[in-house]
């Protein structure tokens, strides 16, 4: 047991003598080991070795595949996303065709299914559809990307 001191280096009792201190420090395990104790360590560790090499290069095989399988997954992603923005797109040219067409035949009320009300209506069922293909799109990532 080592008495308190400041530095943290004490006096040493007699079962700190199992390791003898070198220049005021404990020598590393690799400075008290002699050649044939370094032999015999390297013989028995190339088993021990090749089969850690084998691990790692299963495990790293593994990680290609899993990376193989998540690039996949985002060019299906991506594909996905191409899709619905070329859907909004598409939507949107129509919106904006309805609201010209709107305001071009406001002031027309000979014919009733031209009037302000039809085009009203279209217009508002296709912000409900612009909005359900939205949700839609949500629900199909969603479980895509369901964790199994």
């Amino acid at each position: 047991m080592r008495s308190a001191g400041t530095d943290g280096v004490g006096s040493s009792s007699s079962s700190e003598g199992a390791w003898p201190r070198v220049g005021g420090r404990h020598p590393r395990p690799s400075e008290s080991l002699t050649s044939s104790t370094i032999d015999t360590a390297t013989s028995t560790s190339r088993p021990s070795l090749t089969s850690s090499i084998s691990r790692f290069r299963s495990d790293f095989e593994q990680l290609k595949c899993k990376a193989r399988i998540f690039g996949e997954s985002m060019n299906l992603c991506r594909c996905i996303a191409d899709d619905y923005n070329k859907r909004l797109g598409f939507m949107e040219k129509r919106l904006i065709n309805l609201e010209q067409r709107q305001r071009l035949t406001v002031g027309v009320t000979t014919n009733i299914w031209m009037g302000e009300s039809n085009y009203s209506a279209i217009i508002q069922k296709n912000q409900k559809l612009s909005h359900k293909t939205k949700q839609d799109v949500k629900v199909h990532l969603n479980h895509y990307f369901q964790p199994d």
